[in-house]
């Protein structure tokens, strides 16, 4: 069962019994990012480490997500070769059609 179809459930449950609806999915994630942050950074400057890194700074985790999106998203291989071969590139050697 996805995320949303378990809010629908929950959401149709909580009308049946005339309780509030419960917030629908993914609208805490920003919050529960940033509090991850936060929990590292201070867990950096408890343990005597400097709290700037790589994700640090206004648009730190705008560099994190662009490299990232960029590894997981690669060109793709070009296809295999199939059936037909290519044109000489000799101009002695006359081009045929394949198959014959």
């Amino acid at each position: 069962m996805t995320a949303i179809e378990q809010y629908l459930v929950d959401t149709a449950r909580a009308a049946r019994h005339r309780v509030p609806p419960p917030p629908p999915p993914g609208q805490g994630d920003l919050a529960a990012l940033r509090s991850l942050r936060t929990r590292r950074r201070f867990r950096a400057v408890t343990d005597g480490r400097p709290a700037t890194g790589p994700g640090a700074g206004r648009y730190g985790w705008l560099r994190l997500w662009r490299q990232a999106r960029q590894q997981l998203h690669r060109p793709a291989p070009p296809p295999p070769l199939t059936g037909r071969p290519a044109a000489p590139t000799s101009p002695e050697t006359p081009w045929t059609p394949w198959p014959p």
